[in-house]
């Protein structure tokens, strides 16, 4: 995916929250990104993979941060 899920929520759970019940809050703020573009499939990006990526990163996840994921899979295709 070269974009973002904003209906993440109510993809996996039906009855969750859809993009119109969600804050907009949850749409800005101070953020990260994580360098996870040596996962390739068939492999899965694991709760590992990301701790790496952070502790490579030497950044911090604070309370509310967005976390963005850099796949490179823009870049490869």
């Amino acid at each position: 995916h070269t974009g973002t899920h904003t209906d993440a929520i109510f993809e996996y759970d039906p009855g969750g929250a859809t993009l119109d019940d969600m804050p907009l809050e949850y749409y800005y703020g101070p953020a990260i990104c994580l360098d996870v573009s040596h996962v390739r499939h068939p492999d899965y990006m694991t709760a590992g993979v990301l701790e790496t990526a952070l502790k490579t990163s030497g950044q911090e996840i604070r309370v509310g941060d967005i976390v963005l994921l850099y796949s490179g899979h823009g870049d490869r295709t």
